[in-house]
């Protein structure tokens, strides 16, 4: 995509004090019947994952997340690279082994689901996670390989030590 042109990967660092735009590809609603609600039960169940996460910031400072339907949307001087939103059968083998999604950015930043099932808000703020910087942490967190349901304090904390554009948080939560 154009947006990407001449920009090094040391860029695609996400500041949290700027609108993050997730690019829903057309393979993320592929199998969905027309005139149905796939698409919206979709997109509501991912933005439940990023709420899991933009919730526990203060109303006012909190980070913008924008869904759109196609990169040219964005921006361009957009501070935050696209993520895009895909749905690829066997799209996530790691290691030999076939994950129900996952988070790259080869070729750009993007989050894949390997299948509709596996679009849930505990694996969307997961790969939301992920795409805000964070690595796989312990079992008490959203980001083990275990089932956690939400986002736990250790996250917020974790995503605030790491990125300096965290805003202000709900620090009794946490």
């Amino acid at each position: 995509p154009i947006w990407y042109a001449n920009r090094p990967r040391s860029q695609y660092g996400i500041d949290l004090r700027e609108p993050i735009y997730f690019v829903v590809d057309p393979t993320f609603y592929a199998d969905c019947e027309p005139d149905s609600s796939c698409l919206a039960d979709r997109l509501d169940i991912f933005t439940h994952g990023i709420n899991d996460w933009f919730d526990h910031f203060n109303k006012n400072t909190r980070p913008k997340a924008i869904i759109v339907f196609s990169v040219d949307e964005v921006p361009v001087d957009a501070r935050n690279p696209p993520i895009h939103l895909q749905m690829i059968d066997d799209g996530c083998v790691i290691g030999g082994s076939i994950r129900r999604a996952c988070y790259g950015e080869n070729p750009f930043p993007r989050i894949i689901f390997d299948t509709p099932e596996y679009i849930t808000v505990p694996t969307s703020a997961h790969e939301i996670g992920h795409a805000l910087g964070l690595d796989h942490r312990s079992s008490d967190s959203i980001m083990s390989y275990r089932d956690n349901n939400i986002v736990q304090p250790i996250d917020i904390i974790t995503l605030c030590k790491q990125n300096s554009t965290c805003p202000p948080h709900d620090a009794a939560w946490c």
